[in-house]
């Protein structure tokens, strides 16, 4: 007597198996966006005390959205500084106060650009909240400060470096620094999901692979050669596509979010200058 194939028998075994994939895939697809943009852990509360030399910028939109950043003023550079940060981050990082402050002690002009949902600030983070917030900062800074466009270099991190290849893709400015990199963001969320149809699920997809070549400026690259969120190849694959005028740094043995080095930085900068 012939034994029915094993799906046949235990057809209860494969029906289980979609619902649970189904399911699990319907979860991700749901809550997608609060693991694509962390809240940060800590941020803007009644007692935060930022520096004194910290200026709050507020961008307000017809829809009653406002949020803020951090400006310093120049003292004696014609070029000022916008930086996008990444996920799961705010001011109330020392991280990036001692970021913010290398840079403006060196005499540059900074602006640290903080998107809806991040810094205390209300609002739904997106890709295009991204992007629309990216730009009412370098307006800002191009109106309120009579800066030149041409005058200012765009500073990425992580996330941010998409909004900073897409700011650098609409405006023309000095330079761009894209510290820790990817191609693609949907390309990087497929590895680590491999088992679901990421290019369909996915809203906020962050392809700057697709856009950098939009960019004619000088691009400066940095990564951590052990750098455990965004792989080095990843960033090497955006470093191939662009056709103007760049540079990769590698640190040795740093990881995501530790490559920052004023050095590195300041090099690039001066070269900006000769």
């Amino acid at each position: 007597m012939n034994k029915k194939p094993f799906l046949k028998r235990n057809w209860w075994v494969f029906v289980i198996f979609c619902a649970f994939y189904v399911g699990i895939g319907a979860i991700v697809y749901v809550y997608q966006q609060k693991l694509l943009f962390a809240s940060p852990v800590i941020y803007e509360k009644d007692n935060f005390k930022p520096d004194e030399r910290l200026e709050r910028v507020v961008i307000k939109y017809n829809n009653g959205l406002a949020i803020n950043g951090w400006y310093v003023p120049p003292k004696d550079k014609d070029i000022s500084i916008i930086l996008y940060h990444g996920t799961a981050l705010s001011i109330a990082y020392e991280y990036w106060k001692d970021k913010i402050f290398a840079l403006a002690d060196e005499g540059y002009g900074v602006l640290l650009a903080q998107y809806r949902g991040y810094g205390g600030n209300p609002g739904k983070p997106s890709e295009q909240g991204f992007y629309e917030d990216s730009r009412s900062y370098m307006n800002w800074l191009i109106n309120n400060k009579n800066k030149n466009s041409q005058d200012i270099v765009i500073y990425g991190e992580s996330m941010g470096t998409g909004a900073a290849i897409k700011m650098a893709s609409e405006y023309d400015v000095k330079g761009v620094i894209l510290e820790g990199a990817y191609s693609s963001m949907v390309e990087l969320a497929q590895e680590k999901y491999w088992m679901f149809p990421v290019h369909f699920m996915m809203i906020d997809q962050f392809r700057s692979i697709d856009i950098i070549n939009g960019v004619s400026e000088p691009v400066f690259f940095i990564h951590g050669e052990n750098d455990e969120i965004i792989p080095i190849e990843d960033a090497r694959a955006l470093y191939e596509t662009y056709k103007g005028p760049k540079k990769f740094v590698v640190r040795p043995n740093a990881t995501h979010g530790k490559t920052f080095s004023k050095e590195i930085v300041f090099e690039f900068l001066n070269s900006l200058d000769g």
